[in-house]
């Protein structure tokens, strides 16, 4: 049952890599900000993950585990497009809103996805698996992304985005998740 959210997932890292590595040049080179500008536009998307999280059982209850890995995904997507598309301070401030929900989708959720697949006796090792994945795919993505941004970094988000729309699809049509019966009051 998970193939199809594994495989989405190693294209959202690939995608997620392009920002994690290359959204503080995108300030510094493609758009001219300052040095003490930078972690400030990075960490208002940070600021956003300890709202997403206070309000996930929320998000929950109004859509749905597959919904909210299909709205981070999409979020993601959309916030390597429109930096892509429209370069300019503002945008980049704007695409810092959606971070934490991207945050929340990946890496809160996902973890408890597998944690009720697996079994009592090989939870860790699943979890441990599953790590070495992900972190094969953002090295994978990585190279992926160092490749497209030779040409620029636009080019890279460009490439990213669309990295992003395969997985959005791919854990659209192809991930049925499993009923939460065992952490329902989370």
């Amino acid at each position: 049952e998970t193939r199809w959210l594994c495989l989405g997932l190693a294209l959202a890292a690939g995608c997620s890599a392009t920002y994690h590595n290359f959204f503080p040049l995108y300030l510094r080179n493609t758009l001219g900000l300052g040095r003490e500008w930078i972690p400030l536009i990075i960490n208002l998307g940070v600021l956003g993950e300890v709202f997403y999280t206070l309000a996930f059982p929320w998000f929950r209850r109004v859509l749905g585990e597959k919904g909210i890995l299909l709205t981070g995904l999409g979020l993601m997507t959309l916030r390597m497009t429109l930096l892509a598309w429209f370069p300019s301070v503002p945008m980049a401030v704007l695409v810092q809103l959606g971070h934490g929900l991207e945050i929340l989708a990946l890496f809160v959720l996902v973890p408890m996805l597998l944690n009720r697949l697996a079994g009592d006796h090989f939870r860790n090792s699943m979890q441990g698996a599953f790590s070495m994945f992900m972190g094969g795919s953002r090295l994978l993505g990585t190279l992926i992304a160092g490749h497209a941004i030779e040409k620029d970094t636009l080019h890279a988000l460009a490439v990213a985005a669309c990295l992003g729309t395969l997985a959005w699809t791919i854990v659209a049509l192809g991930y049925r998740p499993q009923p939460a019966e065992t952490d329902a009051a989370a």
